[in-house]
């Protein structure tokens, strides 16, 4: 993971640096990530949120028991079972802030719609994160690690 802490676009290439000499990225993985853009999500408002809280949960993985009918599956409470990983989540005032990354291209002006075609894929993740930990989710955010936009579904 890059550290939790205030970033610029070269302290960023640095802990991508760190990452592939120490074998948990590729050179063609690191070569990928565009640091500027993970600067600018540490400097968001959102990114400024999470390095202020006092409980960070990164690669959350989970598995939970949930009624078929509550995913919206089948019109029966048989069980199913849900089972994924959250990329980050952190407690803010006494809930959870649901994070997704995804490296999704957007025009300038269609963040929005793009981020919105996740919507779903969160939605499995907060019935999971409120099952799993039994603290319910207050807000949720796909972050678009191309251009470090947070847009909030």
């Amino acid at each position: 993971h890059i550290p939790l802490r205030e970033h610029t676009a070269a302290s960023v290439r640095a802990a991508l640096d760190e990452l592939e000499v120490l074998g948990l990225l590729t050179p063609a993985q690191r070569q990928a990530i565009y640091a500027p853009a993970i600067a600018v999500f540490f400097q968001s408002e959102v990114g400024k949120r999470l390095l202020a809280a006092t409980r960070v949960e990164r690669e959350l993985a989970f598995n939970c028991r949930l009624p078929a009918s509550k995913l919206k599956l089948e019109e029966t409470e048989e069980n199913v079972l849900l089972q994924g990983v959250i990329d980050c989540c952190f407690l803010e005032d006494g809930a959870w802030v649901l994070l997704d990354y995804k490296t999704d291209y957007a025009e300038e002006g269609e963040a929005s719609p793009v981020a919105l075609r996740h919507a779903p894929q969160l939605d499995l993740y907060e019935l999971a994160l409120k099952e799993t930990t039994g603290i319910g989710v207050k807000e949720r955010y796909v972050v678009l690690l191309r251009s470090g936009e947070c847009v909030r579904v």
